[in-house]
């Protein structure tokens, strides 16, 4: 249905879906934009209440709208790969260490970060292997009509 079911909108809801995915917020319910102008506006990501609960369940079904379209940005691509191998858990637990709450995440829900984007990361090879890398890597550097 559009706007969501092609162009940016639709890499916007992948991109929340990996989101959603890594902070363990299977709860999304629907999504808010600002006013739509073709396609230009972008999505509103309101309550991520239910993030970070159970460190230990990775709920796959939340990654439903990358492994069903089979597509992401580059810019997502090439982000996710330089967060891997610890580096994501690693910036999260020094962004967060002056916070006044500190410890605001257990090592247990930093290590499920990093277990999480090992498994979108596999995911979209799996997509590259069976639709192609061309089809699967999205060049998110479009023109946008403006006023």
């Amino acid at each position: 249905m559009p706007p969501y079911d092609a162009g940016p909108r639709l890499l916007d809801v992948i991109d929340t879906a990996i989101f959603d995915y890594l902070i363990g917020n299977a709860d999304r319910h629907h999504y808010e934009s600002f006013q739509d102008d073709g396609g230009a506006s972008m999505l509103i990501l309101l309550d991520n209440a239910k993030s970070f609960g159970n460190a230990a369940l990775d709920e796959r079904s939340i990654l439903a709208p990358l492994y069903q379209c089979c597509m992401v940005r580059v810019s997502t691509w090439n982000r996710l790969n330089l967060l891997r191998a610890g580096a994501l858990s690693s910036a999260m637990r020094q962004a967060l260490t002056f916070d006044p709450i500190n410890p605001v995440l257990t090592e247990p829900h930093l290590a499920a970060l990093d277990r999480r984007l090992s498994g979108v990361i596999a995911t979209v090879r799996q997509c590259m292997e069976s639709q192609g890398p061309e089809n699967t890597l999205i060049e998110d550097r479009i023109s946008l009509p403006h006023p």
